[in-house]
């Protein structure tokens, strides 16, 4: 999980959809180029952790 947090730290660009979730990366975190059914899961729980270390910097 650690590793995982560290790649999406390193994206550079994150768009988000209505619901503030995370649907693309850029550059992308995984070796395709494309996310399948578990990437948009990873996404989800990264977009979690992400809100999390925001709110603890807060």
């Amino acid at each position: 999980m650690q590793n995982f947090l560290k790649k999406i730290m390193n994206c550079r660009i994150m768009l988000f959809n209505f619901n503030r979730e995370i649907i693309a990366l850029y550059p992308s975190i995984y070796s395709t180029g494309a996310a399948g059914i578990e990437g948009k899961i990873e996404i989800k729980i990264a977009y979690y952790y992400i809100i999390t270390i925001n709110e603890v910097k807060l």
